[in-house]
């Protein structure tokens, strides 16, 4: 069964970076259908769990302050368009070791206020367990993307604007040469551009050798104590955090729980649990909920925008598809429209040099 209609764009996947593409393409004047196998935009199988996501104005690499930059402008567009909050700036924390490179450099490049170790133990009464050789940035330009507001204002004005979107439909076969999405039902729909952004799922619809990625589980670990707790921060570098990061920030509809998501390879709880015991003893024991997920973990943790044929690939953004997610549909845009310069402007990495005279042992003037 073939379909007589030629869309400009099919987009396969409408999570985070699916919609947000969706919206920017149909803002452009492009025929849209958009095809998801879930009955919403936003999978909480195939990202991170919750009603909430970090947004932050820090990194070493500065390619990621840009893009949050230019997400931020379109977000504030979609707050003004559907009268929904998403943006809340709350401030964030980023813990670790002193001698870290990145968080030596994201202090030395004065993206935030360097803390003692007693200065968070002070400001923050939860972080009292936390091992005594890790320090702290206080960042006042970030906070909390509202996950629902975003997805849903994003969907609304996709649809004002003119986008076809299929709920509950799988996608049996992608053929990237004549530009065909074939269903599961047998129907056969035709593109000028077929976007992929699957996720961790994307690995379905490419022959294998074309891109290197693998897949990560992960879990989110709701509790329903929030006090004393930075409103968002991430852990890196600690020692019994092997090389991985643990984020946190407040959660639930009304703001009202805590998550922590540790970024392990792992789906049992052998090495979350430990961690949130030690670290945060009080919190550990109201833990209320939680929940698997999985990331696209790419080579080097490159975004993969390319594309081939009549197929572009949008996938493994390695857990920051969310926080810059209206730039990614930005990104598509131009993959789409041929702006090859536009769509790869933030692809070569710009990290902060590390300076030769560190600002570490200044304590901040102002918590």
């Amino acid at each position: 069964m073939e379909s007589k209609t030629e869309f400009d764009v099919i987009i396969v996947g409408l999570g985070c970076v699916g919609i947000a593409a969706a919206f920017y393409c149909t803002k452009m004047g492009l025929k849209v259908l958009g095809i998801e196998r879930f009955n919403d935009t936003g999978s909480i199988g195939t990202s991170s769990y919750g009603f909430t996501r970090i947004w932050r104005m820090c990194h070493p690499d500065l390619r990621y302050n840009d893009m949050q930059q230019e997400a931020i402008e379109v977000w504030r567009e979609i707050e003004q368009r559907t009268k929904k909050e998403i943006l809340v700036k709350t401030g964030f924390v980023w813990i670790g070791p002193k001698d870290h490179p990145d968080f030596k450099s994201v202090v030395d490049s004065k993206q935030g206020e360097f803390m003692t170790n007693q200065q968070l133990k002070s400001k923050y009464s939860g972080l009292s367990a936390i091992p005594d050789d890790l320090s702290g940035i206080f960042v006042e330009n970030a906070g909390i993307v509202r996950v629902q507001n975003a997805l849903q204002g994003t969907k609304q004005l996709a649809i004002e604007q003119g986008a076809s979107l299929k709920f509950n439909t799988k996608v049996q076969k992608i053929d990237k040469v004549k530009g065909e999405v074939t269903l599961e039902s047998g129907e056969v729909l035709r593109a000028k551009n077929i976007v992929v952004c699957c996720g961790s799922i994307s690995d379905q619809f490419y022959e294998k050798g074309i891109f290197e990625m693998r897949k990560s589980p992960q879990e989110t670990y709701v509790i329903s104590d929030n006090s004393g707790l930075p409103p968002t921060m991430i852990m890196h570098g600690a020692k019994e955090l092997e090389g991985f990061d643990l984020y946190a920030l407040l959660d639930g509809e009304n703001l009202q729980n805590y998550k922590f998501g540790y970024e392990a390879e792992a789906t049992d709880n052998t090495k979350t649990l430990p961690i949130l015991k030690k670290y945060f003893p009080t919190k550990y024991e109201k833990l209320i909920h939680v929940q698997p997920c999985s990331y696209a973990i790419t080579e080097g943790e490159e975004f993969i925008f390319e594309r081939k044929d009549k197929a572009i690939y949008a996938f493994g953004l390695n857990g920051r598809g969310f926080k810059h997610m209206p730039y990614h549909g930005k990104r598509i845009y131009h993959l789409v429209a041929g702006n090859q310069q536009e769509a790869d402007k933030y692809k070569k990495s710009r990290n902060i040099p590390i300076q030769s005279e560190s600002k570490m042992q200044e304590p901040i003037a102002k918590l």
